[in-house]
């Protein structure tokens, strides 16, 4: 059976949710897709923290929830600067940074996804497994040297944008950068 994802977005003891109209982990949560660009907007937008998770059908961590947030697809402006901060990790990713990385890789991941998923395992078919990149390199690929450590390492967690990058803290752009190729 297909996996099935949605964002998870807690502000103020209230969970938005965005759902992309019942798609895989492959299907929907690619960096620069309206699904994962609205849910960074509600971040930047929240002015302040906000517990973010990506849920899968099958998780049994989280309830699946009803969509709270409508996207409509190809009326999102894509976030292009700025960062997104995890404090109690102390590291962050550079929005910026998946422009570049965009120029020569189309279907990136989104990093804010692997990041706030519960498991580094695939829940079901169209999933992402961190064994793929190793596994099955003429699908996937790796910016530089991608860490799976880090893929679910802001699960549950409070996670703000910012303009500038906080200075004592770890930029994981690049380990956490990858894609399917074309």
């Amino acid at each position: 059976m297909g996996a099935y994802y949605q964002w998870q977005l807690k502000k103020d003891d209230k969970i938005e949710v965005i759902k992309p109209d019942w798609l895989k982990f492959l299907e929907s949560f690619w960096h620069f897709n309206d699904y994962t660009q609205a849910a960074m907007i509600f971040i930047k937008e929240a002015g302040k923290p906000v517990v973010v998770n990506t849920v899968c059908d099958y998780d049994d961590h989280r309830e699946w929830l009803d969509q709270t947030i409508k996207v409509v697809e190809d009326q999102v402006e894509p976030l292009t600067s700025g960062y997104l901060v995890n404090d109690k990790t102390k590291t962050y990713f550079s929005l910026a940074k998946f422009v570049e990385f965009r120029k020569d890789h189309n279907w990136l991941i989104s990093p804010l996804a692997l990041l706030t998923r519960f498991d580094v395992n695939a829940q079901g078919g169209g999933d992402f497994d961190v064994e793929d990149l190793k596994q099955d390199p003429d699908r996937y690929g790796a910016v530089s040297v991608f860490n799976p450590e880090l893929v679910a390492s802001w699960a549950d967690s409070e996670v703000r944008y910012t303009d500038e990058p906080v200075s004592d803290y770890k930029d994981i752009s690049e380990e956490i950068a990858c894609y399917e190729k074309d």
